[in-house]
């Protein structure tokens, strides 16, 4: 951090919810860029510096950290160095040399795709190799000086490389990380994985900041409510794209005396950013191909401006540029609403998942098929309890169902590809005791992440995860609470419930409602603001 700035980024963590922070994007949001935004645009608490890639052969030197230089606007946001190595040594070396100037945390970089960085074994390139990586980790975290932060991906080649982490990652004393849910060979490609990212948050007793596929308000809202215990987002093409978002979302406001127009306020970034470039680098500076990048970004969020920007793209100089947006910009052109990014497309809303079960001493909860027991109590307490709701739950268990459950929506996960495998010709058949309606349900569904899209599509905000242990065991770990009875007794039965761990999950409420069944709520430990 600039250590000027401390006093003006606690003013603004006092104003916001969760910070928002600018990602670090190579050869785009370096000091000529922060200085600029930052002089227009409110709202980002913190900023990441493009990477500093360091190595046992290259000394440290002032044109490595001339991008960490405060500049005249500094004292409006936090900077946190980033650094990129595969050695501890050296990273501990520049980890020296930013405490120096005055810096109180550094990050390293453990999901940089970008071929040029992972074919020297930097960045996600680490990440298959969890025994290295944690022992490197290890070494900086014993020595270093600065409060240790990671940024990573899920793996480089598969998302469960990261599972191999999480023990190290809890043991050492890391302040923040940030996740990115992709895989290093996803590159930025396909969607962010949700499910993935809950699952991780409920392992990882680090503070979690979320970084992918932010591009509006919307998507913003949407990951609070998914990841209520989240520290804050991290967002780079999505402020590139709109400036404005962190200070839509936040309500910061704008620095003074600055125009509140969108296309003036445009136009005043793109000029000082290419005045800025070119003064800091010189007339041979690519400041041209620079200024286009940053054009070429924002211009498709105003209307009509997907054609200009592609313009822009081909000018061959500053007057040819700089006429086309005084043609452009000067007519004033409307900024497009937030739906032009389609951020249902790129971040599908997950329902809020809650298991509900009846389990006895020894864990069963069915037995051939059915249930071990009949109590009427458990019976009128699941119907209160889910009346009106989706309830989502196997073929067996639906099988052992005495009729279809009144006033809900009935969601059955099966292995059939499609209803044509069960269902007749019309529409309506019987195989065992599943019986479609295409009017009425219930619904088929493959996978539980079908039925959770599918939760969201009907209008529901929540589903009830009904069973059977095949099932708990998929959910368990994407469910934010339980609503477990607890039935007295030992019982025959060859379906159980998962083990429930004091470390994941926080007991609650608890309330008897008949003889023998007690009621216990738990609430899954990463959704617990204080963590108990």
């Amino acid at each position: 951090m600039y250590p000027d700035s401390m006093n003006r980024w606690k003013r603004y963590t006092a104003l916001a919810v969760k910070r928002i922070i600018l990602a670090p994007m190579e050869g785009v949001t370096d000091k000529v860029f922060r200085d600029v935004f930052f002089s227009l645009f409110g709202g980002v608490s913190e900023a990441f510096s493009p990477f500093i890639s360091v190595a046992p052969t290259v000394r440290i030197s002032r044109p490595h950290l001339k991008d960490l230089i405060p500049g005249p606007f500094s004292d409006q946001f936090r900077l946190v160095p980033q650094v990129l190595g595969r050695e501890a040594q050296p990273i501990l070396d520049l980890d020296g040399i930013l405490w120096k100037l005055g810096f109180d945390e550094i990050n390293i970089n453990l999901g940089c795709p970008s071929s040029t960085v992972t074919k020297k074994g930097k960045g996600a390139a680490l990440l298959p190799d969890p025994e290295n990586l944690s022992r490197m980790l290890k070494t900086i975290a014993e020595s270093c000086r600065c409060a240790l932060s990671l940024k990573v991906r899920l793996g480089m080649f598969c998302s469960s490389e990261i599972l191999e982490l999480i023990d190290a990652f809890n043991e050492l004393p890391i302040s923040e990380i940030t996740l990115h849910p992709r895989t290093g060979i996803q590159q930025y490609s396909g969607s962010a994985d949700l499910a993935a990212f809950r699952h991780l948050a409920g392992k990882l007793r680090t503070p979690l900041i979320y970084n992918g596929d932010i591009r509006t308000c919307e998507d913003l809202r949407i990951l609070n409510r998914i990841f209520p215990t989240v520290r804050g987002w991290m967002v780079g093409r999505g402020l590139l794209m709109n400036p404005f978002l962190a200070q839509n979302f936040t309500g910061f406001p704008s620095p003074p005396a600055i125009p509140s127009e969108p296309w003036a306020r445009a136009r005043l970034f793109i000029d000082r950013f290419h005045e800025q470039y070119r003064a800091a680098k010189g007339k041979g500076g690519s400041s041209l191909g620079r200024t286009k990048a940053i054009a070429i970004m924002m211009l498709p969020s105003f209307q009509g401006g997907d054609s200009v920007a592609v313009r822009a793209g081909r000018a061959s100089d500053y007057p040819a540029f700089s006429s086309l947006l005084d043609d452009f910009l000067g007519s004033k052109p409307a900024w497009k609403p937030e739906i032009r990014f389609k951020p249902m497309d790129r971040i599908k809303p997950f329902p809020e998942l809650i298991a509900i079960a009846a389990v006895d001493e020894s864990g069963v909860i069915g037995c051939s098929g059915g249930i071990p027991w009949n109590l009427s109590e458990d019976m009128a307490h699941f119907r209160e309890i889910t009346k009106g709701g989706a309830v989502i739950m196997g073929r067996r268990t639906f099988d052992s169902l005495p009729a279809l459950l009144d006033d809900r929506i009935t969601i059955v996960l099966s292995r059939c590809s499609s209803e044509a495998d069960i269902a007749g010709p019309d529409g309506i058949g019987t195989r065992g005791r599943l019986t479609w309606n295409r009017g009425n349900g219930p619904w088929l569904c493959r996978t539980l992440q079908d039925a959770a899209s599918l939760v969201v599509s009907l209008g529901h905000e929540r589903a009830w995860i009904c069973g059977g242990g095949q099932i708990y065991a998929q959910a368990l770990d994407q469910c934010s609470s339980m609503i477990i009875t607890r039935v007295s007794g030992i019982h025959q039965g060859d379906a159980s419930f998962p083990e429930i761990s004091d470390r994941e999950w926080a007991a609650g409420e608890s309330r008897t409602i008949g003889p023998g069944q007690r009621v216990q709520h738990y609430r899954a430990r990463c959704l617990c603001e204080d963590g108990q």
